[in-house]
């Protein structure tokens, strides 16, 4: 709950997405309901496998778009 917490601290607001706060019946808060973004935001954290795999995924992508496209055969 605390990662959580402050992840959601650290990360802009206005790029966050709609997260559901359920409080017990003492008004405590009981589990937050995360969109898939702020989990793998989350997750990412923890893992360096993980964190390693998302750069490796980004350069491939960021490579496709700096790639020309393919010239088409006359």
């Amino acid at each position: 709950m605390a990662d959580i917490r402050n992840m959601l601290e650290e990360l802009d607001t206005s790029e966050l997405r709609q997260v559901e706060v359920v409080r017990d019946n003492q008004d405590r808060v009981a589990e937050y309901k995360l969109p898939r973004r702020e989990v793998d935001i989350l997750l990412t954290g923890y893992s360096t496998p993980m964190r390693a795999a998302v750069i490796d995924r980004w350069r491939v992508l960021e490579a496709e778009v700096v790639k020309p496209p393919p010239r088409a055969m006359t």
